[in-house]
């Protein structure tokens, strides 16, 4: 009777590397996901339309403060997903085998920057266009 092999030894290195890499991927993948649908959430709060009551008693003044408003939150909304993306790609790329501690910082910042334009565009609109019911 041939004696048992352990378990480990049926996947080879390079079946684990290439399932650190199918991993990679779809954090990726995850991650740009959830990054597009907080860019469409930060664009639409500050886009959405006012109640008629606002509207009708607005001076050119109040629009401009309002949409400062709605672009205040989108920046705490991007900052608190930026440090959570930072801690995920932290230990993410570190898992992953790179040794550039920088590129978690620098993905956190570009989805920062990215989250602040996408509500600055619809703080633009909001204030060009006025919506309201």
């Amino acid at each position: 009777m041939a004696p048992l092999r352990p378990a480990t030894s049926i996947l080879s290195k390079s079946d684990l590397q290439q399932m650190k890499r199918i991993v990679g991927v779809a954090a990726l993948l995850t991650e740009l996901v959830v990054l597009g649908y907080v860019m469409f959430m930060a664009f639409l709060l500050n886009v959405w339309m006012e109640h008629d009551s606002f509207a009708l008693q607005a001076t050119e003044i109040d629009w401009w403060i309002e949409s400062a408003k709605r672009l205040f939150m989108v920046g705490v909304a991007a900052t608190v997903f930026a440090v959570m993306l930072w801690l995920v790609n932290k230990s993410l790329f570190r898992w992953l085998g790179y040794r550039n501690q920088r590129l978690s910082v620098i993905s956190a910042i570009v989805a920062f920057l990215l989250i602040i334009v996408a509500g600055v565009i619809g703080a633009v609109n909001f204030i060009v266009t006025k919506p309201f019911m």
